[in-house]
């Protein structure tokens, strides 16, 4: 299977997990995984699944059961770079109020897994670091 097809595969099997709120599988990620929330809430770069993972679960806490991200639209860029539109839905567990936000995560394969993740809330920051137009 050619490359792009694999992670695409990954990709598209991952967020199939999140569109139910799955978020306990780390099989699509690289040991050695870098997570960057540029502009999103608890920035910061995280290295490694311990470190992604501790941090997801705590913006993950933020939110009642029923958190779902799905993915709008996967972009190749090519040589394993990928950009995901996604939109994410939860509510607050302390407010009680719906949140759905549309984000972007800019996507690093090496050998069909995840290699490095930059997050942005800001839909233009996040394709200009694609290297596409807002």
């Amino acid at each position: 299977m050619p490359a792009e097809e694999r992670d695409l595969a990954v990709l598209r099997g991952l967020y199939a997990k999140w569109a139910v709120g799955d978020f306990d599988s780390v099989e699509e990620f690289a040991e050695d995984v870098v997570w960057i929330p540029v502009d999103l809430i608890g920035g910061g770069e995280f290295r490694g699944i311990d470190e992604l993972s501790e941090q997801w679960r705590g913006w993950l806490q933020t939110f009642s059961d029923g958190f779902r991200i799905e993915a709008d639209e996967i972009i190749s860029r090519g040589g394993g770079r990928y950009v995901v539109m996604q939109t994410f839905r939860g509510i607050g567990r302390v407010s009680g109020v719906e949140t759905v936000g549309h984000t972007v995560l800019v996507i690093t394969m090496r050998d069909g897994r995840i290699a490095r993740m930059e997050g942005f809330w800001d839909r233009d920051q996040g394709l200009a670091a694609a290297g596409l137009e807002g």
